[in-house]
């Protein structure tokens, strides 16, 4: 047994010498480690970097230049410090790295650097990965998949070199965590890549959980800066999206840039994401998640502040949402695209928002619209606040709450209700100024009703030439479902207009089952309601401006007093 001991300790000597490395003792054993990977512990960065863990730097890995590639190197560091549960260590400078299929063209390796379960990683301000040029497609630099228990503190920067790649694909990844579980990165810079700068996902059965990321800054990216695909308690801090250089089309010229897409969601379980501060500034954003209303209830994003900047050029909504939960405190969008809506929401999206603000762009700021089979979408909103759009809001068979409506200088219609199926909209205040062509217009196809409940309606019109009307009343069915309470009117712009062909020239201005009505013409026939109900004729005359209905069903048995 000695004399197999004393073999086995030349042999390690000898091995040591060859390539760099130490022999070091424990107990009666004797092991290799890097030259001078002592555990000495980091005191300039101590409100970043544990300092009673043990670390290992990778410049204890004969690693090389700032020329070469030094991916298999990093990769035995990244190894041997999981297996010894050290830090690993990386000093500012570029890292110059490749997948395995750039090095071997027979490997279907895509990854660069691999994290394993356990791997533990920092990395010092100025620290850089940087893809080789012309990488081949599928490459991704930092890849955390099918483990557990990965940390990533310090200052980590990823360089894509996107604009050298000939034969890429949008499947490329900056940061590519996938069915992975705790995950912590404190701070990423990611750009210049290919396809994604970070995706987060994995399947709806072996998804991402319990990932958390302090900062995030991600610009240039050939698909989208950031992709949150299946993963659930997601915990994002400060997220800064840049992709108004993005786009892998050959010239660059902007993409959008956050992207909620999980392939074909069944909502099996219920997926959850917060993000405290989010920023974006290019061609838009994109909430694909699924379409009925089961799965939206099952997909949820939380957003705390919501900063949305919309560059020239763009002909997609800046916001386009299928069903999804979002809630958002605070909403800020401001866009200069050809796009003719600013927030379209489709199938069975559910948005609940707390402050809102949307200022320019062309078309509608809001745009709503029920699909087919019964989806429809929900919104809420409890103060909203729309300035120089061409249109305000269009809800086509969606359910919405307003709490306080403010438009100001909207070219058009303030608001827009074509019922596709029966609905529901409520207004508690609508304030607008010098606005649009109608304020509100109410329309309806074939017998469906909006149930519309307006309960202040404040206008200002300073302009020499005015609204045609505040209400445009187009169809009998929109007549029939909508309330209105208090009007001020101070500018004298005409209150109540009817479209052509439409013979309920009539809306509901309080009161329940036993109604109060403000029309044009008699009511007999035209109004239906309970005895006891009341009929002001905005046209009548003495003897024929008040009426009371007092026998009779449906429309009949109205009398003139």
């Amino acid at each position: 047994m000695k004399r197999r001991n004393f073999i086995r300790n030349i042999l390690l000597f000898t091995i040591a010498f060859v390539f760099g490395y130490s022999v070091k003792k424990e107990g009666d054993n004797l092991i290799l480690q890097p030259a001078d990977s002592t555990m000495y512990k980091v005191k300039d960065e101590k409100s970043i970097l544990d300092t009673s863990e043990g670390i290992v730097s990778v410049t204890d890995f004969n690693i090389g230049t700032e020329n070469e590639d030094v991916t298999v190197k990093l990769q035995e560091a990244i190894d041997y410090a999981t297996t010894n549960n050290l830090v690993l260590r990386f000093p500012p400078r570029v890292y110059l790295v490749s997948p395995e299929k750039y090095r071997d063209t027979l490997s279907f390796g895509w990854s660069c650097l691999r994290a394993n379960d356990n791997t533990k990683f920092h990395f010092e301000k100025g620290t850089i990965l940087q893809l080789v040029d012309d990488a081949p497609a599928w490459s991704r630099v930092f890849v955390i998949e099918n483990v557990s228990n990965v940390r990533v503190t310090g200052h980590l920067e990823i360089d894509g070199r996107c604009s050298t790649i000939t034969n890429g694909n949008e499947h490329m990844s900056g940061v590519f965590i996938y069915n992975s579980k705790n995950i912590e990165i404190e701070s990423l810079y990611s750009h210049d890549c290919y396809g994604d700068n970070l995706f987060v996902g994995g399947t709806e059965i072996e998804y991402s959980e319990n990932v958390k990321v302090n900062y995030f800054n991600g610009t240039k990216a050939g698909r989208k800066n950031l992709v949150i695909h299946y993963v659930d308690k997601l915990h994002m801090g400060t997220v800064l999206l840049d992709n108004s250089e993005g786009g892998s089309d050959g010239d660059f010229s902007g993409e959008r840039s956050l992207d909620l897409e999980p392939d074909n969601f069944l909502g099996t379980r219920t997926f959850y994401q917060r993000i405290d501060y989010l920023s974006t500034y290019g061609k838009g954003n994109d909430f694909t998640v699924g379409k009925d209303k089961e799965q939206a209830k099952k997909w949820i994003l939380e957003i705390g502040t919501f900063n949305v900047r919309v560059m020239k050029g763009s002909t997609i909504p800046p916001l386009l949402s299928y069903a999804i939960t979002v809630r958002i405190d605070n909403l800020k969008l401001t866009s200069t695209s050809e796009a003719g809506v600013g927030i379209s929401l489709q199938h069975a999206a559910i948005w609940e928002i707390n402050d809102a603000l949307i200022e320019n762009g062309v078309g509608y700021a809001i745009d709503a619209r029920a699909t087919s089979g019964g989806r429809r979408p929900i919104l809420n909103i409890r103060n909203l606040t729309i300035k120089n759009t061409e249109q305000g809001i269009s809800l086509w068979g969606a359910n919405a709450t307003f709490g306080n409506v403010n438009a100001k200088d909207i070219a058009d219609r303030v608001l827009y209700i074509f019922s596709t199926a029966d609905h529901d909209v409520s207004i508690n205040n609508l304030f607008t100024s010098d606005c649009g062509l109608y304020v509100i217009n109410i329309s309806s196809i074939s017998t469906h009703k909006p149930f519309i409940n307006i309960n202040n309606i404040n206008i200002s019109d300073k302009r020499p030439t005015k609204a045609t009307s505040i209400l445009l009343v187009e169809t009998p069915a929109a007549s029939n479902g909508l309330r209105v309470g208090n009007i001020y009117n101070p500018d004298g712009v005409t209150e109540l207009s009817f479209g052509v062909g439409n013979a309920a020239k009539f809306i509901r201005i309080g009161g329940g089952s036993t109604a109060i009505f403000m029309c044009n013409g008699s009511p007999e026939r035209m109004i239906s309601s309970s005895i006891g109900s009341i009929a002001l004729r905005r046209d009548g005359g003495a003897g024929t401006s008040y009426y009371v209905k007092e026998n009779g069903t449906g429309n009949t048995g109205w009398v003139p007093k």
